[in-house]
């Protein structure tokens, strides 16, 4: 039986890293587009990261530390990477079967279901 994967990459592109920072922050970027940290243990008084969109990623020019928006989340609100997909999925109204292979386990499931013996 398969277990449920997600499409990392698109996911990571999906939602853009700016409105993530925001979402689980509260975080939102000054005029020059740099946020504060978003890494929750790095108390950042002043902007020091700054958002890319091409690679929809943030890096903190102070901690040096760089985030997904996977990493975001699993670092502000504690949660495993599965569950910061499941998170991101949800929170954005992202379509889950778009993202992942829930299509191709509910098929093997029914499949199972429905087999003749």
């Amino acid at each position: 039986m398969k277990h449920l994967q997600y499409d990392v990459e698109q996911l990571r592109m999906a939602v853009p890293i700016v409105e993530v920072i925001e979402e689980y922050t509260g975080n939102h970027p000054n005029r020059s587009g740099m946020v504060k940290c978003p890494n929750p243990e790095h108390t950042d008084e002043n902007p020091s990261a700054k958002c890319y969109e091409n690679s929809n990623s943030c890096h903190c020019f102070s901690c040096s530390q760089s985030f997904s928006p996977m990493d975001i989340i699993m670092l502000n609100t504690e949660v495993n990477f599965p569950e910061a997909c499941k998170m991101l999925i949800d929170d954005f109204g992202l379509d889950v079967y778009h993202y992942s292979n829930l299509a191709e386990i509910e098929q093997e499931l029914y499949a199972m279901e429905h087999k003749e013996y």
